[in-house]
Protein backbone atom coordinates (compact mmCIF):
# COMPACT_ATOMS: atom_id res chain seq x y z
CA UNK A 1 0.00 0.00 0.00
CA UNK A 2 0.76 3.42 -0.48
CA UNK A 3 -0.35 6.45 2.19
CA UNK A 4 -0.19 9.90 1.61
CA UNK A 5 -0.33 12.53 4.52
CA UNK A 6 -0.45 16.06 4.07
CA UNK A 7 -1.39 19.28 6.38
CA UNK A 8 -4.97 20.29 6.81
CA UNK A 9 -5.63 23.52 5.22
CA UNK A 10 -8.18 24.53 6.82
CA UNK A 11 -11.91 24.56 8.61
CA UNK A 12 -14.68 23.19 6.20
CA UNK A 13 -12.18 21.90 3.46
CA UNK A 14 -12.57 18.75 1.67
CA UNK A 15 -9.86 16.81 -0.06
CA UNK A 16 -9.43 15.27 -3.57
CA UNK A 17 -6.06 12.81 -4.79
CA UNK A 18 -5.32 12.17 -7.89
CA UNK A 19 -2.70 9.47 -9.24
CA UNK A 20 -1.06 9.13 -12.87
CA UNK A 21 2.15 7.38 -14.51
CA UNK A 22 3.07 10.99 -15.91
CA UNK A 23 3.79 13.55 -13.89
CA UNK A 24 2.95 16.10 -13.16
CA UNK A 25 -0.28 14.43 -12.77
CA UNK A 26 -3.37 16.56 -15.14
CA UNK A 27 -5.96 16.95 -12.67
CA UNK A 28 -8.27 17.77 -15.35
CA UNK A 29 -8.56 14.10 -16.42
CA UNK A 30 -11.48 12.53 -14.49
CA UNK A 31 -9.06 9.08 -14.74
CA UNK A 32 -6.39 9.89 -12.47
CA UNK A 33 -8.91 10.99 -9.88
CA UNK A 34 -8.64 8.24 -6.63
CA UNK A 35 -9.89 9.97 -3.46
CA UNK A 36 -13.04 12.77 -3.39
CA UNK A 37 -14.10 15.07 -1.21
CA UNK A 38 -12.04 13.31 1.48
CA UNK A 39 -11.72 15.27 5.26
CA UNK A 40 -9.17 13.67 6.52
CA UNK A 41 -5.45 14.12 5.52
CA UNK A 42 -4.25 11.08 4.31
CA UNK A 43 -5.05 9.09 1.73
CA UNK A 44 -4.20 5.38 1.04
CA UNK A 45 -3.90 3.62 -2.41
CA UNK A 46 -4.14 -0.08 -1.71
CA UNK A 47 -2.19 -1.47 -4.83
CA UNK A 48 0.23 0.77 -6.36
CA UNK A 49 1.43 -0.11 -9.29
CA UNK A 50 4.53 -1.91 -9.45
CA UNK A 51 5.24 -1.22 -13.28
CA UNK A 52 4.84 2.42 -13.26
CA UNK A 53 5.68 5.16 -11.08
CA UNK A 54 2.44 6.38 -9.18
CA UNK A 55 2.74 10.35 -9.31
CA UNK A 56 0.09 12.07 -6.78
CA UNK A 57 -1.42 15.67 -7.03
CA UNK A 58 -3.62 17.00 -3.98
CA UNK A 59 -6.35 19.18 -4.12
CA UNK A 60 -8.62 21.38 -1.63
CA UNK A 61 -11.84 22.07 -1.70
CA UNK A 62 -14.28 25.41 -0.33
CA UNK A 63 -17.39 25.16 1.02
CA UNK A 64 -18.38 26.45 -2.34
CA UNK A 65 -16.78 23.68 -4.34
CA UNK A 66 -13.47 25.82 -5.89
CA UNK A 67 -10.61 23.58 -5.95
CA UNK A 68 -7.19 24.68 -5.53
CA UNK A 69 -4.11 24.63 -7.59
CA UNK A 70 -2.31 20.74 -6.78
CA UNK A 71 -0.01 20.30 -5.02
CA UNK A 72 2.25 17.78 -7.01
CA UNK A 73 4.45 14.65 -5.24
CA UNK A 74 6.46 13.01 -8.01
CA UNK A 75 7.66 9.48 -7.30
CA UNK A 76 11.32 10.34 -7.88
CA UNK A 77 12.64 7.14 -5.34
CA UNK A 78 10.53 4.31 -7.71
CA UNK A 79 12.05 5.36 -10.58
CA UNK A 80 15.53 4.82 -9.05
CA UNK A 81 14.44 1.87 -7.63
CA UNK A 82 12.91 0.53 -10.91
CA UNK A 83 16.30 1.47 -12.67
CA UNK A 84 18.44 -0.52 -10.72
CA UNK A 85 16.16 -4.05 -10.81
CA UNK A 86 16.75 -3.85 -14.83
Amino acid sequence: TTTLTWEETGDNVRYNVYCSNSFPVDITNAANLRGTYLNATYYTEPTPSIVHPRHYAITAIDRYGNESIPMQWENKEFRKVVMKKR
